[in-house]
């Protein structure tokens, strides 16, 4: 924690510099796994020059001018209940196949061609997760951490499943 606030402390940006991004390190119970998925984001810019949109479940930031790099990775540590996790999942999915179906510019890119291809992502995901990411190396954590993505994934597939069972039918 000390880094990041010397870090950002030390930031001197330059006057083209609008944003800076930062990478993120998924946490289980405080513990940083090297297998998580989480995406870089930017962290940091002048209001002025961002604007947020929506993307399937989450909001995305555009930032115009230019973006720099913070060093130290930031740790999203969720400690959601599973509970609370499972229940959340189920609209996320409902977001996430909008956003599939109705290729707004933003459902491109392999793992969303992946993505559609329905029984492929849940499977793919959790291979990824523990085997290229080495979850397999890191215990529960890496194990929970993997089938939550899979999951994630499952029931998004279903989502698509459904809509495509439930369009043929009408």
């Amino acid at each position: 924690m000390r880094c990041h606030i010397r870090e950002i402390a030390g930031l001197t940006p330059a006057e083209n510099t609008n944003g800076y991004v930062a990478n993120f390190r998924y946490c289980i119970n405080g513990e940083p796994l090297r297998s998580g998925i989480y995406p870089p984001r930017i962290t940091l810019f002048r209001p002025e020059c961002g604007r947020f949109w929506q993307d399937g479940h989450t909001q995305r930031l555009e930032v115009h001018g230019e973006i720099g790099q913070i060093a130290a990775p930031i740790m999203h540590d969720d400690r959601k209940s599973l509970r609370r996790w499972l229940s959340s999942q189920q609209g996320y999915a409902v977001r996430e196949a909008d956003k599939l179906l109705h290729n707004n510019g933003t459902a491109s890119g392999f793992a969303n061609r992946i993505r559609k291809l329905r029984v492929v992502a849940p499977f793919a995901v959790i291979a990824h997760c523990l085997l290229v990411r080495g979850g397999i190396f890191e215990g529960k954590a890496g194990w929970f951490y993997a089938l939550q993505r899979g999951y994630a994934e499952l029931l998004l597939s279903l989502e698509l499943m459904d809509r495509d069972i439930n369009r043929r039918n009408k």
